[in-house]
């Protein structure tokens, strides 16, 4: 319904058009934004319907320019990021010397965290949220010395996720991540959230795993070479 000066003017849809221009459209692109999520992650197990009925429903996806700041160095760990489009750098202020210690440190961790089978996850719901209150005392103290201007230690693009060695060891995000392309459209889900649906969807817990030991194994492979020395980018 609308109106000009001199009348009253009425327009219509029939229902079979506003179906197939409106709803099947609308279906079909929130089936591709649930593909997208529980075919390239830990999701895929889950199984794509539940998947969407259950949790897809928990993620935001959110649109980003050049140079917006997804989290910052230091900060403790609230979401896990998901990279449908775009490129994201991760930097630092540490040097080569600080940051082979993060990543021995979360190493040394995750050999003192037995792999357990899906059904021995723990029960606690605080399970992936033990935070380490020393390191997150020290990161504090840094936030002072914390330059302007950050080293970029990795890029990453499409398919990739942001945050989650910090959700699984519970560790404060020892990067800062900066949107590098002129757009980027990202998902994020809660760590609670997150946390939840693993303690439900225990069929999941090992592909958490070797997403969590791909992850540290790149930043093992660029921190530590045969010269032990870093080119930042």
């Amino acid at each position: 319904l609308f109106r000009s000066a001199e009348d009253t003017h009425t327009a219509y849809i029939s229902c079979t058009s506003y179906f197939h221009n409106v709803v099947v459209e609308k279906a079909a692109l929130i089936d591709k934004k649930v593909q997208f999520l529980n075919s390239n992650f830990i999701f895929g197990k889950i199984g794509q319907k539940k998947f969407e009925k259950k949790y897809f429903g928990l993620f935001i996806c959110n649109n980003y320019k050049k140079g917006d700041i997804l989290f910052k160095e230091g900060d403790m760990p609230s979401n896990v990021y998901f990279i449908e489009q775009g490129d994201v750098e991760l930097c630092t202020s540490k040097n080569i010397y600080e940051l082979q210690n993060v990543i021995e440190y979360l190493e040394q961790k995750r050999h003192s965290i037995t792999k357990k089978k899906a059904e021995e996850v723990p029960e606690e719901k605080d399970y992936f949220f033990t935070y380490d209150k020393i390191n997150f005392q020290e990161h504090d103290l840094r936030r002072d010395i914390i330059k302007k201007n950050k080293n970029t230690i990795l890029l990453l693009k499409e398919n990739e996720d942001l945050g989650l060695l910090s959700f699984y060891f519970g560790y404060p995000y020892f990067t800062t991540s900066i949107v590098n392309s002129a757009t980027a459209k990202i998902y994020q889900i809660d760590n609670k959230y997150l946390s939840d649906m693993i303690l439900k969807e225990r069929i999941i817990y090992n592909d958490l795993i070797n997403r969590v030991e791909h992850k540290l194994s790149l930043f093992h492979e660029r921190f530590f070479n045969i010269n032990n020395t870093i080119q930042f980018f």
